[in-house]
């Protein structure tokens, strides 16, 4: 019910952010508590998949002090979620977009959460330390597609900055218990890694982006969580089947984990 309704009301703050109406850039929400930073823009839909559909729940128990590593955190809704859902864990959060992670520190800053449950890293995971070439709209820092792929035409219509990179498989040293990843293209990259096992990761929710441009890429890696060990199946838990057509749209959400 909570949830149900503090997603109507960041509808209509959305709604009213959009057509000039207000000119917030935060909202203090109740659930759970913390005031959200959103700049100029409210992805105000993202809280009701994470909340209410629960996108992001883990396909198998956790430990109560598990690792959850959140990649691609952009404002801090899923990091919410995480400390919320899960009041032992201990949450890693990467966002690479200077201007999306100070949103996403003052949002997390403003729950109140024992600093000593998370970690916020303004870096891009990436296959080596160092900078990397990101693509953003430097006016909307809560965009959903800035990218180090430059998705979307951001190579055309967005700037292009460099960003601190963290190389993943420093993250996969320790055990993760769960991933989210939502890195906007870069997944196909780090997810063929060969430090991403059973062992380094036990399970995963994945979004993978434009399926039908990178149809070899998927399957590829599909093919390699199955070789793996791993289960591999749709938020609504089917199996994934590399012979249907229709699953080559332009993204999807999977379930990936280990037996």
């Amino acid at each position: 019910m909570f949830a149900r309704l503090q997603n109507f009301l960041i509808r209509k703050v959305g709604i009213a952010v959009k057509k000039n109406w207000i000119n917030w850039t935060s909202l203090r929400i109740f659930y759970p508590y913390a005031r959200l930073h959103f700049g100029s823009w409210m992805p105000s839909g993202v809280y009701k998949e994470i909340f209410r559909k629960h996108c992001y729940q883990p396909p198998i128990s956790l430990p109560d002090n598990a690792r959850i590593i959140d990649g691609g955190a952009n404002i801090g809704l899923s990091v919410l979620y995480f400390l919320t859902k899960f009041p032992q864990a201990h949450v890693e959060a990467y966002e690479a977009n200077p201007d999306t992670y100070d949103l996403l520190k003052k949002t997390i800053g403003s729950s109140k959460t024992d600093q000593r449950r998370y970690q916020l890293f303004n870096k891009a995971l990436h296959t080596s330390d160092g900078t990397v070439k990101f693509f953003t709209l430097p006016d909307c820092p809560a965009s959903l597609n800035a990218s180090i792929s430059g998705r979307d035409s951001l190579d055309q219509d967005g700037i292009e900055i460099e960003v601190e990179a963290v190389d993943f498989r420093r993250i996969l040293e320790k055990p993760v218990d769960f991933l989210k990843l939502d890195v906007e293209g870069h997944e196909y990259q780090l997810l063929t890694l060969p430090e991403v096992t059973p062992k380094s990761i036990r399970s995963m929710i994945v979004e993978f982006h434009d399926l039908e441009q990178n149809k070899e890429n998927f399957i590829n890696l599909i093919n390699q969580f199955y070789g793996l060990g791993y289960e591999v199946k749709t938020l609504e838990g089917e199996e994934v089947s590399l012979s249907d057509s229709t699953l080559f749209g332009k993204d999807i959400l999977l379930k990936i984990y280990a037996k």
